[in-house]
């Protein structure tokens, strides 16, 4: 279980409030569950999922199935250096160097339960790495303490360092070219406005209940530049319907820069890492990977 808050509707408020009321937004409302060992399996149905494609694959064509993973990587907390340690799942010793994935959290989250969820996803195909934030309530009890980021460049700033911690204590172990960038609602949000530009330090996208456009995060000349400096594809998770319906007009930039994108809506889902929202976003991996040999079909 993880105390994540919803995302306030910011679409009208300027770029620094609509930031603040960002964090202050994930820090109300109804705790969000995010399931912390076990991958979610699409046994239970998402509700009237929506799903809008961008090129990649003919309409209707199946999804390849999701590359085979171990979950024997083991999580271990990062120093980094002017910030709190970061978690990272490190996969087993390899002969091939493992690519990155980088995993924000939301507002008032940690970053041990999305390393572990996404350590179930992806096993010992590569690092994953989670920044930890900001302590957010310093008088909390250690077991419920959440952290936030304080803005996106703060974010950013994390991000790299953490990175070169990892590549520092790892080395030849760690291929770091086109990483993949996962956000969930503020991780989501200022990510996108930290990494969408040029040269992309992120080759693909999770957006999860942010980062869709609800805080102008996208245009199509930003769009076009992240395309055009490196980047590939970006997936938009959705659980509101607000959510989705930004995400469907930011969609259409990528269309229109020659970016590929996806949108998964789980209807009914509200403002969650869990549930319908995680299946969607687990059955969307294949889409994700596609295309890197390291995460899909690499060794």
């Amino acid at each position: 279980m993880i105390s994540e808050r919803p995302l306030s509707s910011v679409r009208a408020i300027p770029r620094g409030l609509a930031l603040l009321a960002s964090i202050a937004g994930c820090a109300r409302g109804l705790p969000v569950e995010l399931p912390a060992r076990s991958v979610p399996r699409p046994a239970e149905p998402i509700a009237a999922p929506v799903a809008a494609t961008v090129a990649s694959a003919p309409p209707g064509a199946p999804s390849p199935p999701l590359p085979a993973t171990s979950v024997s990587a083991t999580l271990i907390d990062l120093p980094v250096e002017g910030h709190r340690a970061a978690v990272v799942s490190v996969p087993p010793a390899a002969t091939s160097p493992r690519p990155l994935l980088v995993v924000a959290h939301g507002a008032g989250g940690r970053p041990e339960p999305h390393c572990a969820f996404w350590r179930e996803l992806v096993g010992a195909k590569g690092f994953v790495l989670c920044p930890r934030g900001v302590l957010l309530g310093a008088y909390a009890a250690p077991a419920d303490q959440g952290y936030f980021y304080p803005d996106h460049h703060a974010l950013e700033r994390e991000v790299v360092a953490a990175i070169a911690a990892l590549r520092a204590r790892f080395g030849a172990e760690l291929d770091d070219r086109a990483p993949i960038y996962v956000g969930f609602s503020q991780g989501a949000t200022m990510g996108a406005l930290a990494f969408v530009k040029r040269p992309a330090a992120f080759a693909r996208l999770v957006l999860i209940e942010g980062g869709v456009g609800e805080s102008d995060e996208w245009t199509i000349d930003g769009a076009r530049a992240f395309h055009e400096g490196g980047a590939e594809r970006v997936l938009f998770a959705c659980g509101r319907p607000t959510c989705f319906t930004a995400a469907q007009r930011s969609l259409t930039y990528l269309r229109k820069a020659g970016l590929e994108g996806r949108v998964v809506h789980a209807v009914g889902a509200g403002h969650t890492y869990g549930g319908a929202v995680a299946d969607a976003v687990t059955r969307s991996l294949p889409w994700i990977f596609e295309g890197d040999p390291r995460w899909y079909g690499g060794g």
